[in-house]
C-alpha cells in the first residue's frame, strides 16, 4: 500500500513513547466524522503508522450515533441527525474497508473497524454512568467539561449557548471512558489503550487529570481504571 504521508508524533501523554514504538500497546484510531483531518489519505497513513508499531491489533472507531450530535445542535431534528450520521459512518466505513483492501490479506486481518455501539461494553456503560452523574451534579467536573465543549464549539465557527454546550457535552462523557481506560470491543479480549490524534486540546488535559487521579480523586475511583492510556499529538508530513 503506497502510503501519501508519514506520521510525526510531536508530543505523547499518558505513557512513555519509548511504550508505543516498542510495541506495548494496542493501537486504535478514532475517526472524528467532523473534522477534514480525516481524509481517505490521512486514515490510510494513520492505519499503516498504527500497524507498524501497534501489540497485536490495531481498532478503527467510527462512532456515527455520537456524531448525530454535531447535527443535532444546528438545529435540526434527532432522527434527520441520527439519518445523516449514520449515513456519514456508512461512508467512512466503506473507505476504511476500500483501504484495507490494498493491505496485505495477514495485516488486513489485524484491523478491526467498529462503531460505537460495538464497543459500548458493561465495563464502559458503568464508567459512562458514574461520568454523567458526575457531570449532573454541576460541580467542578461539570464546569471543566463544558470549558472543553466550548473550545470545540469556538474552533468550529458556532455561536456558544448553554443547551449546545450541554448537548455537545454528552458526546464528551461518552467517549471518555475509552480515552481514560482503554476500548474493547463486545466479545474480544483486546484493549487499545493508545491513540494518535492531531492536536492536544482541553479535553487532553480533562482526561489526564481523571488518569492520574489528582484533581477528581473520588471520580477516578469511582471509575476503578485498570488500563494505562495514552494520547498521542501528531502531525502528517
Amino acid at each position: 500500500m503506497e502510503i501519501t504521508h508519514k506520521v510525526n508524533i510531536k508530543g505523547v501523554k499518558g505513557v512513555e513513547l519509548s511504550d508505543i514504538t516498542e510495541r506495548k500497546h494496542n493501537i486504535w484510531i478514532g475517526i472524528s466524522l467532523s473534522n477534514k483531518f480525516f481524509t481517505k489519505e490521512n486514515i490510510k497513513s494513520l492505519i499503516q503508522f498504527a500497524l507498524e508499531n501497534t501489540k497485536e491489533k490495531v481498532l478503527v472507531w467510527i462512532p456515527g450515533r455520537m456524531h448525530a450530535t454535531n447535527y443535532y445542535i444546528d438545529r435540526i431534528s434527532r432522527a434527520d441527525a441520527l439519518k445523516r450520521a449514520f449515513e456519514d459512518e456508512d461512508r467512512c466505513k466503506q473507505m476504511v474497508q476500500d483501504i484495507l483492501k490494498e493491505l496485505p490479506q495477514e495485516e488486513a486481518r489485524k484491523v478491526d473497524v467498529v462503531n460505537y455501539e460495538d464497543t459500548c461494553t458493561p465495563k464502559h456503560i458503568k464508567q459512562k454512568e458514574v461520568l454523567l452523574r458526575e457531570f449532573s451534579s454541576r460541580g467542578k467536573f461539570y464546569d471543566e467539561v463544558i470549558e472543553v465543549v466550548s473550545e470545540i464549539i469556538k474552533s468550529r465557527g458556532r455561536t456558544y449557548s448553554k443547551e449546545r454546550a450541554e448537548a455537545l457535552s454528552l458526546y464528551v462523557i461518552s467517549e471518555l471512558p475509552m480515552f481514560v481506560d482503554g476500548v474493547q470491543v463486545n466479545g474480544s479480549p483486546t484493549t487499545y489503550t493508545v491513540i494518535p490524534y492531531p492536536g492536544f486540546g482541553k479535553i487532553d488535559d480533562l482526561e489526564m487529570a481523571i488518569v492520574e487521579g489528582n484533581k477528581y480523586p473520588e471520580l477516578t475511583k469511582k471509575l476503578g481504571l485498570s488500563n494505562k492510556v495514552g494520547i498521542m499529538d501528531i502531525e502528517l508530513g
